[in-house]
């Protein structure tokens, strides 16, 4: 009977270490997870503080002639879809930035608006480079050479679908050089879905260039909830006809409330002479 009640308390403290060794374990791989977010929201707040403590984030624009290009992604437009192109979505059917709930609540149209208070006869003109963002080699004069030309200001509202990380930030800075050819007035935003590399080679380019950066990946972290809408809300065709939202892939994408956000942020960097 000895011999077995000392077996059984062995087996028992070798069990109670083996549990306060896997206490210890996890504990310290979640401390070491949660030192490393940290770490790199921290690399993220520095980057930011540098570019609004060292450049003029403010960009003036002549209210006389007002031409403005977003070059962007989904989030800028996206026609409805047909499921031939990376990214659709055969349940979008609007012809404007992905997840608004009418043509007049993106961005896009959002600023164009408020552009229009200082001149009625604002044109703004929106395309989808998602080539761009699958190969950085692709012909920049046949994908959107011809839409750069005469205008006064060009949005740039890219990353979020970059397939190259490694060379995200060169490709990057070859697209603003390409763009400043036409127009000295530049405006690049950060990324909607926070990325911290792809984020920190925006800022790099901005502050090379010296010219306006808007971070946005505040608005998704932030205001999660509030920016996004649900599978079964509704939206609105082309015709203005209701649908329900049915894809999850649509959801990601900003709401009406997250369009109004980005449109302002952009906003708040133009000054009107």
């Amino acid at each position: 009977m000895k011999i077995v009640r000392k077996s059984a308390i062995v087996v028992v403290l070798v069990v109670f270490f083996l549990c306060i060794s896997y206490i210890n374990y996890c504990l310290y791989s979640r401390t070491d997870y949660l030192i490393r977010r940290v770490n790199k929201n921290w690399k993220m707040i520095e980057n930011l503080y540098e570019v609004y403590s060292v450049r003029d984030v403010a960009i003036k624009l002549d209210t006389t002639a007002l031409h403005v290009l977003c070059i962007g992604n989904s989030i800028t437009h996206h026609a409805p879809s047909k499921g031939n192109f990376l990214g659709a979505d055969s349940m979008w059917r609007g012809n404007w930035g992905m997840c608004a709930s009418r043509q007049d609540s993106d961005y896009v149209h959002r600023l164009e608006k408020k552009f229009k208070r200082y001149n009625k006869n604002t044109v703004f003109t929106r395309l989808n480079v998602w080539e761009w963002e699958s190969d950085y080699t692709i012909n920049k004069d046949s994908l959107f050479g011809s839409l750069c030309k005469n205008q006064d200001l060009i949005i740039l509202r890219v990353g979020e679908n970059a397939s190259d990380d490694d060379h995200f930030r060169d490709a990057f800075y070859d697209l603003v050089l390409y763009c400043k050819q036409f127009t000295d007035n530049v405006i690049i935003t950060g990324l909607y879905w926070k990325n911290i590399e792809k984020e920190a080679a925006i800022i790099d380019v901005s502050r090379k260039f010296n010219i306006p950066y808007v971070p946005l990946f505040w608005i998704f972290d932030l205001y999660k909830d509030k920016v996004m809408f649900s599978v079964g809300d509704t939206l609105y065709d082309t015709r203005g006809k209701p649908y329900p939202l049915a894809t999850d892939f649509i959801c990601t994408h900003p709401n009406d409330e997250g369009m109004r956000m980005i449109a302002d942020a952009i906003y708040n960097v133009v000054i009107f002479e």
